[in-house]
């Protein structure tokens, strides 16, 4: 686990993201980010909230850009935050920044990211203060980790359990 922590402003950005279905937040960083260009599992705090994303340090290819922008993406979060303080530790690394030639690839890229993401779990303490993130594959191997849950079940009208 990596804990680098970075705070900083959202700012206005060119709202590329938001176009093929990835919203992000740019940040004005406090200070520099002493990490290594790539994509981050992050947990990003707002307001005292958190929720799971990720974070991209480095250079923005499709627009030809040489310097590196720090911009993260709130997984199921659909607010404008522009203004806002946000605090994103940065928990697993991904992969490093991969050059694109259009907004079609980014998308792709994007997507297998997620994918990535949607195999990791926030653990909890029994007050529901997180301790960290865990692969879910090995969340439920060894001792108990508590960790958040969703079950859906979907009934006909006869009560009769559809789906799970």
């Amino acid at each position: 686990m990596l804990n680098h922590i970075l705070q900083g402003k959202v700012i206005k950005g060119e709202a590329v993201g938001r176009t093929i279905g990835f919203p992000t937040a740019n940040l004005r960083l406090v200070n520099p980010p002493k990490i290594k260009p790539g994509v981050y599992v992050a947990l990003i705090t707002l307001a005292r909230l958190k929720y799971l994303g990720l974070a991209y340090f480095g250079p923005r290819y499709i627009f030809g850009e040489k310097p590196d922008s720090f911009e993260v993406y709130i997984f199921n979060f659909n607010r404008q935050i522009y203004g806002e303080k946000l605090t994103v530790k940065l928990l697993r690394f991904l992969r490093k920044p991969l050059p694109v030639a259009n907004l079609k690839k980014l998308k792709q890229l994007l997507e297998q990211d997620m994918v990535k993401l949607d195999q990791w779990v926030i653990l909890v303490d029994k007050q529901d203060k997180i301790l960290g993130i865990e692969e879910k594959s090995k969340a439920h191997q060894g001792r108990a980790k508590l960790h958040r849950a969703i079950s859906v079940q979907l009934f006909n009208q006869k009560g009769e359990l559809l789906i799970q």
